[in-house]
């Protein structure tokens, strides 16, 4: 007779306890996966050295302080270059004519006392008008205007006329020199004007 074969009773399976996800540690956390973390770093530097371009940029292009045209300073050291650069034309040429006259000395002073009362007409300025004329005046022993001529017009009544006034008004000059042996001096004068300034010749 063939052996029997008996059936084994089925095993019991036994239950495993569920899989827990296990949590990554704090300190793993912290440390950027890939090159993420190299990626973020290098925006990082990028930001902070555009920072330091732009603000080296504003450096350079910021202009210097303009010097404050109400200080006191500034005004008085406007105002010698202006009267030095006055001085500078006015002081070109000034020469009187006059015949067989040779007291420069005097010539000089007399021009001096001239430009003294000169004034450039405010409205011939401001208009921008300009010209020149010839004057011959005529001084008698004592200093005293005798006479004035009107050679030539600067074009201008107004020019013409404060050339004029500057001579009646500087008289009367001083006498005239020992050594001249006639009565009367007679001068032709050149006077100038100009936008920057006005002299005599």
């Amino acid at each position: 007779m063939p052996p029997s074969v008996k059936a084994l009773p089925p095993k019991t399976l036994e239950k495993l306890p569920p899989i827990r996800e296990s949590k990554q540690p704090k300190y793993l956390s912290a440390i950027p996966k890939g090159n993420q973390g190299q990626k973020e770093e290098k925006q990082k530097e990028t930001a902070s050295t555009g920072n330091l371009k732009t603000e080296k940029h504003f450096t350079e292009l910021t202009p210097k302080q303009s010097p404050n045209i109400f200080d006191k300073d500034v005004i008085a050291r406007l105002s010698r270059k202006s009267k030095e650069k006055q001085e500078l034309e006015t002081s070109r040429g000034l020469n009187f004519s006059a015949k067989e006259f040779n007291d420069w000395g005097y010539l000089e002073r007399l021009k001096e006392k001239i430009e003294r009362v000169w004034q450039y007409p405010p409205q011939a300025a401001q208009r921008g008008i300009y010209g020149d004329l010839y004057l011959r005046f005529t001084i008698d022993k004592k200093g005293k205007l005798v006479s004035v001529e009107l050679l030539r017009t600067s074009g201008y009544r107004m020019l013409d006329d404060a050339a004029i006034k500057a001579l009646k008004d500087a008289e009367p000059f001083w006498p005239l020199p020992d050594d001249w042996q006639k009565n009367t001096l007679t001068i032709t004068g050149h006077f100038i004007y100009t936008l920057h300034g006005f002299y005599l010749r």
